[in-house]
C-alpha cells in the first residue's frame, strides 16, 4: 500500500514540512500555511512567529496515516457490502495462513483498526457487516464487550495474538480456515451462527455461557492444547447444531452442563491421552450425538447427560486399561448405535437408561481381566445386539468379539437381549465373561458357544431361547435364578439341561437352577422330566453335605428317591414281606402253635395212646413237622405268617395260630418285629407320597 495516496486527502499530509539540511527534524506547518523552508528571511520571520508543533516523528506519522487509511478502506468495504480480500494478485499457495511469514507487510491490518471500525458509527453497513480475507491481524486483539449488530467475517486471516471477544454481541461471526492463537468467547451472544471451520488453532478456545442462536461450525477444524482443553463450551447454549466433522485435536473438548441442539463429530480424531477428549456431563443434547468413524485416544464421558441417539457406528475407542466411554446416570432417548465399534478399554453405563436398541453387532471390545462393557442398574427399553436383529434365531456365526467382562447386573432389559454371535478374542474361549447377575429380562437369546462363561444368578428371564440343536457348551451359575418359559434344545432334552447347569457348578452349587428348570418342564406337560431335574437337585445337595448327613440323606435317597419317586417305598415294603417269607419259611423247626394243650391233643389223637406229661412235652408240633401229624390243627403258611406280621396293612385282629419258640434263636425271635418296622416305615412314605405330602417344587 502507498501510504502518501492513502493520506493524500488528510489536512495532516497537506501541510508536512521538512526542516533543511543541518536542522532538527521536525514536522512542523505554520498557522497561515506558508512554506517555512523558502528563504533566510522567510525562515527567520517564522522562527520569531508564534507556532505549535502538531507531529514529532515520521513514524508516527505514518502509523497514523496507515491507520487512517484502514479504517477507510474497512468502512467503504462494509458499506459496498464487499469482501476486503488481500489475497487478490497473489500466488494461491500464499492463501494459506500457514503462509503468513511471507506475507508483505501491505497484508497486516493492526487489531485497532477493526476495533475502531466495531465500536465506530455504522451507519450504512450493508446488512452482510465487516469482511476480511487474506489479511495477518497484528496488535492486541481486545474485542470484549463490543456490540456489532453485523456479522464479523475473518476468512483465511493469520491472528498473531490472543483474541479476545469476551462477552462481545454479534449477529454472525466467521472465522473459516483462520490461524489463531488461544480465543476468548466467554459469554458471547451471536445471534446467528459460528463458522469456524478449517481453522486452526494453539491454545484454547474458550466459550464458556457463549450463546449462539444458530450453528456452531468446527468441521475439519484443527485444535491445539496438548494436555489442556482445545476447546472449554461449559454452560453454553446452542440452539442449532455443533459440527465437528472430521475436526482433528489434540486437547480436550470439554462442554459440561451445555445446551445444544445436536452434535455431530462424523469421522473426527479426538486425541488427549490419559485424559478426557470429549466430556459433556450433565449436558442436553436434544438431537443426538453423532460420532460415525469416530477415533479417540482418551475418554468420551456424558456422565448425567441427556442426549438423543448416540451414534458411535464404526468409532475406535483407545484409553487402555481406563473408561473409553462413561455414560453413567446417562439418559439416551434415541437409542445407542456402536455397530463394528472398536474399543481398547472400559464403556461404562451403569445405572443408565437408554430408550431404544443398543446395537454392538459386530463390536469388536478389549479389556482383558476387567470390563469393556458395564451396564449395572441400567434400563435398555429396546433391543441389545450383538448380532443382526433379522439372523435367524439358530445362527451360530460369530459376529461380536470381547475380550474381558460384559456386566449388566441388575439391569433391565425390556426388550431382547440377543447375544449370539458373543465370542471371545482368545482362541480357548477364556477371554469373554457375561454377567447378568439379578438382571431382568424379557427375552433372552444364548449363543451356542464363544463365551468363557456367563452368569444369570437371581436373575429373571421370562424367555429363555437356547440353540436348537444343542445345550449352550460354556459353564453357566444360576442360583437363585427364576424362568417364564425355555426355547430350543432343552426345553424337551432334560439331560441335556442338566448337562449344561453341570458345567458352571461346583461341590456346593445350590439345587435352585434344576428346580426353576424343572417347574419350567412341569408347566409345560412334562412332569416326568422335571422330576428327574429335581432328583437330580436333591442328589447334588447330599454331595455337599457333611459326612455325618450323607447317610440319612443317602437312606432318604434309596428308600423315596428324596421325595420324589415315594413308589421306590413300595418296592422296599415288597421286600420287606419276602424278607419276612424266607425267614419264616426257613425256620419252620423255631414257630410252635399258639394253643400248645390244642396241638398236644391231636397229636396223641393221632398216635391212640394216653401218654404221661414228659411223653406229651416232648410230642409237641413244630412248624416244620408234617401237617398229616396235626391235621385238626392250621398248618404253618409261611406266606400268610409273613404277611401278616410284616405288613402292618394286612394285620388283622384274629389270633395268629403259629408263634416263635422261646428258645428260638435271637436273630429269628428279632427279625420279624424288625421287618414290621421297616414296613411301617416304607407304608408311611408310601402313603405320604401317594398323597402328595413329599413332592417339592423348590
Amino acid at each position: 500500500m502507498q501510504h502518501g495516496k492513502e493520506c493524500a486527502d488528510t489536512d495532516v499530509l497537506d501541510h508536512l514540512v521538512r526542516f533543511p539540511a543541518g536542522f532538527q527534524r521536525h514536522d512542523t506547518f505554520l498557522h497561515d500555511g506558508t512554506d517555512p523552508t523558502s528563504g533566510d528571511r522567510t525562515r527567520r520571520n517564522w522562527l520569531r512567529r508564534p507556532h505549535r508543533s502538531v507531529i514529532t516523528d515520521d513514524e508516527q506519522m505514518r502509523k497514523r496515516c496507515n491507520h487512517a487509511a484502514w479504517v477507510r478502506r474497512l468502512v467503504d468495504a462494509a458499506k459496498n457490502g464487499t469482501l476486503l480480500d488481500l489475497r487478490e494478485g497473489v500466488p494461491a499457495h500464499l492463501h494459506d495462513p500457514a503462509t503468513a511469514d511471507q506475507w508483505p507487510a501491505d497484508r497486516r491490518i493492526p487489531a485497532r483498526v477493526i476495533r475502531d471500525v466495531l465500536t465506530g458509527d455504522h451507519t450504512g453497513f450493508d446488512p452482510q457487516g465487516l469482511r476480511i480475507a487474506g489479511a495477518r491481524i497484528t496488535g492486541d486483539i481486545n474485542f470484549a464487550h463490543i456490540t456489532f449488530d453485523f456479522p464479523l467475517e475473518i476468512v483465511q486471516c493469520r491472528i498473531d495474538r490472543t483474541m479476545d471477544l469476551t462477552g462481545v454481541r454479534l449477529r454472525q461471526l466467521t472465522l473459516s480456515e483462520t490461524y489463531l492463537p488461544p480465543l476468548k468467547l466467554d459469554g458471547a451472544n451471536i445471534t446467528g451462527d459460528l463458522v469456524a471451520d478449517r481453522i486452526v488453532t494453539n491454545g484454547e478456545i474458550s466459550m464458556i455461557g457463549v450463546t449462539i442462536g444458530g450453528q456452531f461450525d468446527l468441521d475439519s477444524a484443527r485444535l491445539h492444547h496438548p494436555g489442556r482443553d482445545a476447546l472449554s463450551l461449559h454452560n453454553a447454549t446452542i440452539t442449532g447444531a455443533l459440527f465437528a466433522r472430521d475436526i482433528t485435536t489434540d486437547g480436550a473438548i470439554l462442554a459440561r452442563d451445555a445446551t445444544i441442539s445436536r452434535l455431530d463429530f462424523t469421522g473426527a480424531h479426538l486425541r488427549n491421552s490419559g485424559g478426557d477428549a470429549l466430556s459433556v456431563d450433565r449436558a442436553t443434547i436434544t438431537g443426538g450425538l453423532l460420532a460415525e468413524r469416530i477415533t479417540t485416544d482418551g475418554e468420551i464421558r456424558a456422565i448425567d447427560a441427556t442426549c438423543g441417539q448416540l451414534d458411535l457406528t464404526g468409532a475406535t475407542l483407545h484409553n487402555p486399561k481406563h473408561h473409553v466411554l462413561a455414560l453413567n446416570r446417562a439418559t439416551i432417548t434415541g437409542g445407542l448405535l456402536a455397530e463394528r465399534i472398536t474399543t481398547d478399554g472400559q464403556i461404562l453405563a451403569i445405572d443408565a437408561t437408554i430408550s431404544g436398541k443398543l446395537d454392538l453387532t459386530g463390536a469388536t471390545l478389549h479389556n482383558p481381566g476387567d470390563n469393556v462393557l458395564a451396564l449395572d442398574g441400567a434400563s435398555v427399553t429396546g433391543e441389545l445386539l450383538v448380532v443382526d436383529a433379522d439372523a435367524p434365531l439358530n445362527g451360530t456365526i460369530p459376529q461380536f468379539h470381547a475380550d474381558g467382562r460384559i456386566s449388566a447386573a441388575s439391569t433391565r432389559f425390556e426388550n431382547r437381549l440377543d447375544l449370539r454371535g458373543a465370542k471371545s478374542w482368545s482362541t480357548d474361549n477364556a477371554g469373554l465373561e457375561i454377567v447378568l447377575d439379578g438382571a431382568v429380562i424379557r427375552d433372552l437369546t444364548l449363543p451356542a458357544d464363544g463365551p468363557a462363561s456367563i452368569s444369570l444368578s437371581r436373575a429373571k428371564i421370562t424367555t429363555l431361547h437356547t440353540p436348537d440343536d444343542q445345550e449352550p457348551q460354556y459353564p453357566v451359575t444360576a442360583t437363585g435364578w427364576e424362568i417364564g418359559d425355555v426355547h430350543g434344545h432343552i426345553r424337551t432334552d432334560r439331560a441335556a439341561a442338566d448337562r449344561w447347569l453341570n458345567r458352571g457348578q461346583g461341590a456346593d452349587a445350590s439345587p435352585q437352577p434344576w428346580h426353576a428348570l424343572a417347574t419350567v418342564y412341569e408347566r409345560n406337560g412334562h412332569p416326568a422330566e422335571g422330576r428327574r431335574l429335581r432328583f437330580t437337585a436333591a442328589n447334588k445337595v447330599t454331595k455337599a453335605t457333611p459326612w455325618r448327613s450323607k447317610l440319612p440323606r443317602w437312606l432318604y435317597r434309596y428308600s423315596a428317591g428324596h421325595g420324589y419317586y415315594p413308589l421306590r417305598a413300595a418296592g422296599w415294603l415288597l421286600a420287606a414281606l419276602m424278607a419276612g417269607f424266607v425267614l419264616v419259611d426257613m425256620n419252620r423247626a423255631h414257630f410252635v402253635p399258639t394253643s400248645l394243650s390244642e396241638a398236644t391233643t391231636v397229636a396223641d389223637t393221632v398216635s391212640g395212646d394216653a401218654a404221661p406229661a414228659e411223653v406229651e412235652h416232648s410230642r409237641t408240633i413244630t412248624g416244620a413237622d408234617d401237617c398229616a401229624m396235626h391235621p385238626q390243627y392250621p398248618c404253618l403258611d409261611a406266606f400268610s405268617y409273613a404277611l401278616t406280621g410284616v405288613v402292618p396293612a394286612a394285620t388283622g385282629i384274629t389270633r395268629p395260630d403259629w408263634a416263635i419258640s422261646t428258645d428260638a434263636p435271637l436273630w429269628v425271635k428279632a427279625g420279624i418285629p424288625v421287618l414290621r418296622i421297616f414296613a411301617w416305615i416304607f407304608t408311611a412314605i408310601l402313603l405320604a407320597g401317594v398323597t402328595g405330602l413329599l413332592r417339592k417344587s423348590a
